[in-house]
């Protein structure tokens, strides 16, 4: 009778072994299928090229010896025509900094920075674009010597 209950056991055991196996690549095929996208469609290697050869990036943190593991950001590609927003974490020789890139891609053509942002030592540096993507500061309303909005009397 022992060997039976052995045998059941076992059953029982090796099943909750495979269900637990079986969530788990679920689990893990769900947390990596983003990161694959970012990375295998191009927009991240023409966002890495950009940033290692650009001179502003080289005089603030050095030749890029690495890159985070993951980039965040999002893509979207559709037919054909694309855009992506990536965020970086990169080390060089003279430093660390935090980059943003982002691309358009137009159908049949090759990915391209439309706009790049730096931000290391505390400062951030517009590395292209900047445009409409960037707002002005709105002046306070309560600054010295400066007529208020409406151009009515003060």
């Amino acid at each position: 009778m022992a060997k039976g209950t052995d045998k059941f056991f076992l059953g029982v055991i090796g099943g909750i072994v495979l269900v637990v196996l079986l969530c788990v690549c679920c689990i893990a095929a769900l947390v990596l299928s983003p990161f694959g996208f970012l990375m295998k469609n191009g927009a991240q290697d023409t966002a890495k090229a950009f940033l290692k050869a650009d001179p502003q990036v080289q005089a603030q943190v050095g030749t890029i010896k690495s890159f985070g593991l993951f980039p965040q950001g999002s893509v979207s590609i559709n037919n054909g025509e694309g855009h992506a927003e990536l965020n970086f974490s990169l080390k060089g020789d003279k430093g660390e900094g935090t980059a943003t890139v982002r691309l358009s891609k137009q159908q049949n053509k090759e990915w391209e920075v439309t706009a790049a942002t730096l931000e290391s030592g505390g400062r951030t540096t517009i590395l292209k674009g900047g445009g409409k993507e960037e707002t002005p500061p709105m002046m306070p309303e309560s600054a010295p010597n400066l007529p208020k909005r409406g151009g009515g009397d003060a």
